[in-house]
C-alpha cells in the first residue's frame, strides 16, 4: 500500500509531507523531524513515537474503512445522489473544450538592426579649420575645403550603401515574421474550423441519437446507456466503462456484459495497528472468507448500481428489463490471451426493480429476489460456464 504522512509541529505549523510504501520508515522519519533540536532527544523520541504511532494507525485505519465503505455502498450512494444525464451535456462539454488559439506571442518578434549614424555636412569633422599656411596661400585653403567636401560625399555614399544593406536584412526579418504570423493565424483558423466541423457533426449525432432513443432505435438506446455508464460515479474505483450492450427492440430488453474488477484489485488490509513495544506498525489483513464476502458485495453493488441508473434514467420507457452479465478478465496460461470468465448474472424487470428498497442493508436480499447468481469458480484454473438467469434463457429461446 502507498501511505502519506503529514508532519506538523506542536503549534500546528506544517513541516513536511512524507510518502512511501513502508509506513514504519515514514513514521521514524516523521518522529526525527518533530524531535529535531530536543535536549532529551531519546526519551522525547520514544514517547512521541508511541503516541504518534497509535494516532497514525487509527487515522490510516479510518481511511481504509472509509474507502471500503464507499466500495460496498455504491448502490445506496447512487439512490441518494441521483445521476443526471442529458444529451445536451455532451455538446456543452465539447464546447467547453474548444481549442485555445495560439497567441501571437508564440511567434518571436523580429529584432531589427539599427541604422548606422548618418553623416551630416555641418558635423565639426567636415568643417574647415583655418591655419597660418592656408591664410598665406589662398589656393591651399580652397583645396582643403574641397577635400573636406569630397570626404563628406564619400562617407555619405558609404553610409547609403550600409543603410541599404541593413534595411534589406530588416525587411527579410520582417517578412519572415509576417509569414510566421500568417501561418499561425491559418493554423488557428484551421484548428477552429475543424473543431466547428466536429461540433456540427456531434450536434447532428446528438439529435439523431436523442430522437432515435425516443423512438426506441436500438443503436440510440445503446448509446444512451453508454452515456449513463460513462457519467456514473464509482467513487474512485477503477472501472471499465465500456461494456458490451445489445438492445432487443421488439421485447424492449437490454443485455449488458460488464467487466468487473478482480478480487486482487481490492484492498486486502483490514486495519493498521501499532506495536508500542516493538515500535512498528502491523497490517491486519482480511481472511480469505472475509475478502470473498467483501468482493461479492462490491460486485453486487456495481451490478445493481448500473441497472438502477439505467432504469431510473430511462425517460423514454425504452427498457422493460435488463439482463446483466458480469465478467472478469483472466489470462489463459495455455494461449497467453485474455479470456472472459462469467461470474454474475441478474435479470431485472424494470417495474419490479424500481419498486425495491435499494439500500446497503437490503443489497443481498434484492440480489436474491432478482434471481441473481454469483460464482467464485473463476478463481479456479478451469473456467466454469455460468448459467444465465431465467429471463435471459427465455429471450434466447
Amino acid at each position: 500500500m502507498f501511505y502519506s504522512v503529514e508532519v506538523k509541529a506542536d503549534d500546528g505549523q506544517f513541516i513536511e509531507m512524507l510518502q512511501g510504501e513502508d509506513i514504519n520508515q515514514l513514521l521514524s522519519k516523521a518522529i526525527d523531524l518533530k524531535t529535531k533540536g530536543f535536549l532529551g532527544y531519546y526519551y522525547e523520541k520514544k514517547k512521541l513515537k508511541a503516541t504518534a504511532g497509535k494516532d497514525l494507525a487509527e487515522y490510516v485505519s479510518r481511511d481504509l474503512r472509509s474507502q471500503q465503505d464507499k466500495e460496498t455502498g455504491l448502490l445506496e450512494f447512487s439512490v441518494q445522489n441521483k445521476l443526471s444525464v442529458k444529451w445536451d451535456s455532451l455538446l456543452r462539454e465539447f464546447e467547453d473544450n474548444n481549442p485555445e488559439p495560439v497567441s501571437e506571442g508564440a511567434v518571436s518578434k523580429p529584432v531589427f538592426e539599427k541604422l548606422p549614424p548618418e553623416p551630416k555636412p555641418d558635423d565639426p569633422y567636415y568643417q574647415y579649420k583655418s591655419n597660418i599656411k592656408d591664410d598665406l596661400i589662398p589656393f591651399r585653403r580652397q583645396k582643403n575645403k574641397e577635400a573636406l567636401k569630397h570626404e563628406f560625399e564619400r562617407d555619405y555614399r558609404k553610409w547609403e550603401k550600409q543603410k541599404e544593406r541593413v534595411e534589406a536584412r530588416n525587411r527579410i526579418r520582417y517578412d519572415e515574421f509576417m509569414e510566421s504570423k500568417k501561418k499561425l493565424e491559418e493554423r488557428n483558423s484551421s484548428k477552429y474550423k475543424e473543431w466547428e466541423k466536429l461540433k456540427d457533426q456531434l450536434n447532428d449525432d446528438i439529435k439523431i441519437y436523442s430522437d432515435g432513443y425516443k423512438s426506441l432505435d436500438a443503436e440510440a438506446v445503446e448509446k444512451y446507456c453508454e452515456l449513463i455508464i460513462s457519467r456514473s460515479d464509482f467513487r474512485g474505483m477503477r472501472i471499465d466503462r465500456k461494456p458490451a450492450l445489445r438492445y432487443v427492440e421488439d421485447k424492449k430488453f437490454l443485455f449488458i456484459e460488464f467487466t468487473l474488477p478482480k478480487k486482487s484489485e481490492l484492498i486486502k488490509v483490514k486495519e493498521i495497528t501499532f506495536d508500542a513495544d516493538g515500535e512498528q506498525f502491523l497490517e491486519v489483513e482480511y481472511t480469505d472468507s472475509e475478502l470473498e464476502g467483501r468482493y461479492v458485495k462490491v460486485l453486487q453493488n456495481i451490478a445493481l448500481k448500473v441497472i438502477y441508473e439505467i432504469l431510473s434514467l430511462d425517460s423514454a420507457d425504452a427498457i422493460n428489463e435488463i439482463n446483466f452479465r458480469g465478467i472478469v478478465k483472466k489470462e489463459d496460461r495455455i494461449t497467453d490471451r485474455s479470456i472472459n470468465i462469467p461470474v454474475m448474472t441478474i435479470a431485472a424487470p424494470k417495474e419490479e426493480f424500481l419498486s425495491l428498497n435499494l439500500t446497503t442493508e437490503t443489497l443481498q436480499d434484492c440480489f436474491e429476489l432478482l434471481g441473481g447468481i454469483y460464482t467464485s469458480h473463476h478463481l479456479h484454473e478451469e473456467p466454469v460456464i455460468l448459467q444465465p438467469a431465467s429471463t435471459y434463457q427465455r429471450v434466447l429461446q
